[in-house]
């Protein structure tokens, strides 16, 4: 099976590479590429543990399951039809969440079969499904790094041939039908290892779990700490940090899993230690306030920005933590049964409503794309936001199909109330902007609303006092794709990007009459860059200073209040010829804008 799986993804990346069916139907290739990637891992774990009637009901339902959500994942990406195909070709790639929280789910759902096969029934003791789940998961990890430590050991035997220059083997491992075959054959062999010897499994689980366990009294210790501090410091400084909800989440999501590296599999309450006894009990009871308080957190930003889609698988996340929370906290104060006894019927339900929220998530149920655009347009037809507050750009580039068709309704007028005719421009220079972009490109796009008002608000001060910046300086797109591509990252992102601040300080630097411009910038990284009139009176970026200088408070104040002085540098420029060429001083490069390559050079 590890070679047949092998194979396949070697005639996929064939498919890919030589642009052959299915790649040219990106429809077909991405559930291809997730069933030959998922469906070989979950054949060979539930091999020879099922029956084989068992094994192939449960290979055709996860084959069905996995290959119509990985068609509705790019059905949603890639906008079809007539004039809305992107340039570079629809993607041929299931979404990166697509790939993390598919990979959860099937994990999942196959230790919940295994278990229900293991006793015989449709619904396992909850011991059962804790074994199998463990197992599972430790298998996978050591089976990857059996995999890394043969490629490792493959490199090195490549190496040693090449010392005695013998370059075969480095050839060998360079081709795609000798790398992949082996790794999905060395990947299914350490899974049949591991499998045959649940013993040490076993082991290395007990160690695992009970080392872990002695990490909760410290998590239970700073979270409880933390929540008795709220009454003395407030929440400002918790929403000053723009990141509360993820750290309360990643917080709650530590305490559950340490809690239950203490409990098990409920059948050794008595063999734990009594203060991680009482500290699970004490954590038991701190998830309540801490979901409670990123549940606010979010409920806040919602409140204020409107639904995104990271927004709204946090709020799944944040449905599956209350039901953790609430859960736990019965177990904590009930007094039936074994220490923390209901934890293990909590686990079992909570597992199933994982399921069914992932499974909303990524079919039309609950696609948090179709619903972040809808909510969009909501707040821009009840007059919650204005044309010009719309993110545009977020509609085009990031919501896939259903930002794509509602751009469309925008620019015809069909959507926007009051404010139809705005929103109608606005999304019309939308659709004109380039057809495809990579996420890593997206991130240093300019905002659509970007104009001469939002620099004059992201420069919160100019320094001497009372001085104004040149009318010329703001109204320069320092946002469009030209200038960015002129500088790279040299520009401050307060020029480029909406919701960021920096200051200004007018300098005169150099001889001629004309002031220059420091733009000093802390957030979201520390720069500093001067700006200069060229002789058609455009501005440029003249120079880049040390990052220190922005982030030390000294040096930002004598800037504020002119407490410095101007001295010649220590090395002159070469010129040779007609060309100026500045030096690189201290790592910061001066430049020159009227230096050109002479003709002839090359």
């Amino acid at each position: 099976m590890g070679l047949l799986q092998g194979a396949v993804l070697y005639g996929l990346y064939q498919s890919n590479t030589l642009n052959l069916w299915p790649a040219t139907e990106p429809q077909w290739f991405g559930p291809l590429l997730m069933l030959a990637v998922f469906l070989p891992l979950l054949g060979i774990s539930a091999w020879g543990r099922m029956t084989s009637r068992g094994w192939l009901k449960w290979m055709a339902v996860a084959a069905g399951i996995v290959a119509a959500l990985a068609w509705y994942d790019l059905w949603r990406m890639n906008p079809l039809g007539e004039g809305w195909r992107v340039t570079q070709g629809p993607s041929r790639f299931p979404s990166l969440n697509a790939w993390v929280f598919m990979s959860a789910g099937l994990f999942m759902a196959h230790a919940l079969v295994l278990a229900s096969a293991h006793d015989g029934r449709r619904v396992a003791s909850y011991a059962t499904c804790f074994d199998q789940a463990w197992k599972l998961g430790i298998q996978h990890f050591f089976s990857a790094l059996f995999v890394g430590a043969l490629w490792l050991m493959l490199y090195l035997g490549a190496s040693l041939f090449g010392l005695i220059g013998l370059g075969f083997l480095q050839e060998l491992l360079r081709k795609s039908w000798f790398n992949l075959p082996v790794s999905t054959f060395a990947l299914a062999w350490a899974l049949h290892l591991t499998d045959v010897k649940p013993e040490i499994v076993r082991g290395i689980r007990g160690l695992v779990l009970v080392l872990l366990s002695w990490i909760l009294p410290v998590v239970a210790a700073l979270a409880a700490g933390f929540l008795l501090s709220l009454p003395f410091t407030g929440l400002g400084p918790l929403w000053a940090t723009r990141h509360a909800t993820s750290v309360l989440m990643i917080t709650a999501a530590a305490l559950v899993v340490l809690i239950n590296t203490a409990f098990q599999n409920g059948e050794r309450s008595e063999q734990v230690n009594r203060a991680v006894r009482s500290c699970a009990r004490l954590g038991c009871l701190l998830l309540l306030p801490l979901v409670g308080l990123a549940v606010y957190a979010l409920g806040l930003r919602v409140a204020q920005h409107g639904w995104s889609v990271d927004r709204i698988i946090v709020c799944a996340c944040q449905l599956v933590a209350a039901c953790y929370a609430l859960g736990y906290a019965w177990a904590a104060v009930s007094r039936t049964g074994a220490w923390l006894g209901p934890i293990a019927w909590v686990n079992v339900r909570v597992t199933w409503v994982m399921l069914a929220t992932l499974l909303a998530l990524f079919s039309p149920v609950a696609d948090p794309s179709r619903l972040a655009v809808a909510d969009q347009l909501d707040r821009l037809r009840d007059g919650r936001i204005t044309a010009d507050q719309l993110d545009y750009r977020y509609l085009r580039f990031e919501t896939g199909r259903h930002g794509l068709e509602a751009l469309r309704l925008l620019a015809e007028g069909r959507v926007g109330g009051a404010q139809a005719a705005s929103a109608a421009r606005g999304a019309q220079r939308a659709l004109q902007m380039k057809r495809y972009e990579v996420a890593s490109e997206r991130e240093s796009r300019s905002d659509l609303t970007m104009d001469a008002k939002a620099v004059r608000t992201n420069i919160k001060a100019v320094w001497p006092q009372g001085a104004q910046l040149p009318e010329t300086f703001v109204q320069t797109a320092w946002h469009l794709e030209s200038r960015q591509g002129a500088y790279g990252s040299d520009i401050p992102s307060c020029l480029r990007k909406l919701e960021a601040s920096c200051e200004a300080v007018l300098l005169q630097m150099d001889d001629d009459p004309a002031l220059e411009i420091l733009i000093i910038q802390r957030l979201p990284q520390s720069v500093a860059v001067l700006f200069d009139q060229s002789a058609d009176q455009s501005w440029q970026v003249a120079a880049t200073l040390p990052s220190h200088l922005a982030s030390c408070e000294d040096h930002v104040e004598r800037l504020r209040e002119g407490r410095f002085d101007l001295v010649a540098p220590r090395y002159k420029d070469l010129k040779l010829g007609d060309l100026r060429v500045p030096l690189l001083r201290d790592g910061v490069l001066g430049r020159d804008a009227d230096g050109a390559l002479p003709a002839g050079c090359r």
